[in-house]
């Protein structure tokens, strides 16, 4: 098995499509050192804000920043991470028994 090269701070770690506030699509880069930023800002562990009690609902699609994000804090933190089914978010009925039955805790969910 090869070796897994080191993580850089300011290396490449994923990239993500957005529009931006232009409404044009473009690819943004995000650097190990962006993007452990912005799970440290979700996920606030050292302030208590979530912890592993926390059940965290994966909605975003996986075009979004976000979306890692979702999957991540749960890691984090210890909790566990709520998946739903294949379009469930287009099912209300769906989608709301999810949140009683898995007592969903944390969901974000943006405009449109």
């Amino acid at each position: 098995m090869e070796e897994l090269p080191d993580c850089k701070e300011h290396g490449d770690a994923l990239i993500i499509c957005t529009s931006g506030t232009t409404g044009r699509h473009k690819a943004v880069v995000h650097s190990f050192r962006s993007f452990s930023t912005c799970i440290r800002a979700y996920s606030q562990w050292d302030l208590g804000i979530y912890t592993s009690q926390d059940q965290v609902l994966q909605v975003a699609a996986c075009s979004w920043i976000l979306h890692m994000s979702e999957i991540i804090l749960p890691l984090v933190v210890g909790g566990t991470l709520v998946l739903l089914r294949p379009n469930g978010h287009l099912d209300m009925d769906y989608f709301s028994q999810t949140l009683v039955h898995q007592q969903v805790t944390t969901i974000t969910i943006g405009p449109g």
